[in-house]
């Protein structure tokens, strides 16, 4: 997440989306957001709103052309932000049947910050096809209404066995498991390292030859605490487990 506060810097405006954004000069939004910038907002020439790139850049800009197919802008002023924490949280999450918890996940996560998404299909998986245009507007949509810089990135679904496979550098494993009290606990294992990779199972849970593979592979199995959580609860509590970690 930005650690500075719109509201101070570019007075109260609105916020806009444009993934090839210029340091200096001019350029357009595209249809999506110039429609939504002239018909919903009904901003106006020399009206300024702000426009992110989903990369660590912001530009404060002045709306020199309100077009509702091609809203063409200039320049006042571009910042550039590190990347924040939450930047280094890759989750694996099998997604649920219905889809309005998944996207509610992808929603709560973005305005955490995470840094990466993967949908995997497991066992149990309830859903093997997703409609990624739909996720990345969604996405997006979180993005900017939760004031945050970075795009996370979403991966296509994959197999859980080729996931637990891949190679993750300087790195924490973690897969979520509704287990017995003896289980370690997802704050009490975490580490300083670059990158923390969490798997969150289906509804079913993983099964037991799925828990043991990921743990030849280096995971390390743990609980999010005492109560049974749904798929999209884990990987929220998850997050935001690392980011208090992290900070």
């Amino acid at each position: 997440m930005m650690n500075f506060d719109l509201k101070t810097k570019y007075k109260k405006n609105e916020i806009f989306f444009n993934p090839k954004l210029p340091k200096i000069g001019l350029f357009q939004l595209d249809l999506k957001e110039s429609r939504h910038c002239v018909k919903v907002l009904r901003l106006s020439e020399n009206n300024i709103i702000s426009v992110i790139d989903g990369k660590g850049n912001i530009a404060k800009c002045r709306i020199i052309k309100a077009n509702s197919k091609a809203t063409e802008l200039e320049i006042i002023k571009f910042n550039n932000y590190p990347n924040p924490i939450g930047k280094n949280i890759h989750i694996a999450i099998s997604p649920t049947k219905n889809m309005n918890r998944f996207e509610w996940f992808l929603e709560k996560t973005v305005e955490l910050g995470i840094g990466e998404i993967t949908p995997i299909i497991s066992e149990n998986s309830e859903r093997e096809k997703l409609n990624f245009q739909r996720l990345e507007k969604k996405i997006i949509t979180s993005l900017k209404q939760s004031q945050n810089l970075f795009l996370p990135k979403i991966n296509p679904l994959v197999n859980f066995k080729e996931f637990i496979n891949l190679k993750f550098n300087n790195s924490q494993k973690f897969i979520c498991h509704n287990g017995n009290s003896t289980f370690k606990y997802l704050n009490n294992e975490l580490i300083k390292k670059e990158i923390y990779i969490i798997v969150i199972g289906p509804e079913g849970g993983f099964s037991e030859k799925e828990i043991q593979d990921s743990e030849s592979f280096g995971f390390i199995k743990v609980l999010l605490g005492s109560s049974r959580l749904r798929t999209e609860t884990a990987g929220i509590i998850a997050c935001h487990t690392i980011h208090l970690f992290s900070s």
